[in-house]
């Protein structure tokens, strides 16, 4: 699509991307290693051992530690840089971490666009969210307001979908027992892979109108409720899947494998409390925005399901 001069930027010369060593960071930093070889990248590690593993998995990019409660390491590891990436984990506290990163980006001086990657129900009333209630779902909203006081050169993405990747953790259900465990739920679909390409392509998007936008994002196509989720696994694997929705069922399954992966025992039922909230009181809608920025058509879940096939049935 032709751009008029007035909105055309200057490529970015540098992209600084958080998260570097998980599926959504390394994903942008992927698309971006390939489309743009000559940018510099800056992947930002929180640990020594994924420092290691991503310098091996990006040797020609620029490998640095920084952590979001470490001002002085965000200090060093964003300086002089132009794009940057922010993808925060569940549960962060967003009201500390923020700020440190916005603190830092000013200190810097030199950032054209931050994109921040967000996972909320974006027309929803925060004033009418259960605050006192739940205990996640909430820190999305709090990272949004810090930024969009700080002045910074914004680009929200926001995740309006489950990604197919999720389904990793009903693996253990799904190949013992050929039964999907999971919340009733209705959500649009994308995946992880078109998610890490939209966010390299609005750093590379010579429009300069992608800054000051909020973009939600999913495939344009699936939109579906827990039981269909078990209907297409069904017909993409040929062995049929069984649905438990229950609450039982969801906690027992899920509480030592968030436990183990997040830290603290709460944040299964957290992330329950705030799905049932959402299935009550939000509805979700697909849109074509991906495909636009894409240039083509996104991943559907069934044809996710069938090219992951041997990861959850036996051939």
């Amino acid at each position: 699509m032709a751009i008029h001069e007035k909105f055309r930027r200057d490529p970015l010369r540098s992209v600084a991307i958080f998260g570097a060593s998980g599926r959504m960071g390394r994903e942008v930093a992927d698309f971006l290693s390939y489309a743009a070889p000559d940018l510099e990248l800056r992947l930002i590690a929180s640990s020594a051992s994924s420092q290691e593993k991503v310098a091996g998995q990006f040797p020609h990019a620029k490998v640095v530690n920084a952590n979001y409660f470490d001002a002085p390491s965000l200090e060093g590891a964003l300086a002089g840089v132009e794009g940057v990436f922010v993808v925060t984990p569940p549960g962060l506290d967003e009201k500390t971490a923020m700020p440190n990163v916005v603190a830092a980006l000013k200190q810097a001086g030199s950032v054209r666009q931050v994109i921040r990657l967000l996972g909320y129900a974006p027309d929803y009333n925060p004033k009418k969210f259960p605050w006192g209630e739940l205990k996640t779902g909430w820190e999305h909203w709090v990272a949004r307001e810090i930024f969009d006081e700080s002045g910074l050169p914004m680009t929200y993405v926001n995740l309006g979908a489950t990604l197919f990747d999720n389904f990793y953790f009903t693996r253990p259900a799904l190949v013992s027992q050929k039964k999907l465990i999971w919340p009733d739920r209705h959500l649009p679909m994308f995946d992880v892979r078109d998610l890490g390409e939209v966010v390299a392509r609005l750093f590379l998007s010579p429009d300069q109108r992608y800054v000051g936008t909020s973009l939600t994002m999913n495939n344009g196509y699936d939109y579906v409720t827990t039981a269909q989720m078990a209907e297409a696994m069904s017909d993409a694997w040929r062995v049929r899947i069984s649905v438990d929705t229950s609450r039982e069922a969801f906690l027992k399954e899920y509480c030592p494998v968030f436990e183990q992966r997040f830290g603290h025992a709460g944040m299964a039922e957290g992330l329950l409390d705030y799905f049932e909230w959402e299935h009550e009181n939000w509805l979700w809608q697909i849109n074509d925005t991906a495909e636009r920025i894409l240039g083509r058509k996104p991943n559907t879940l069934f044809g996710w399901l069938r090219e992951h096939k041997s990861d959850f049935v036996d051939n």
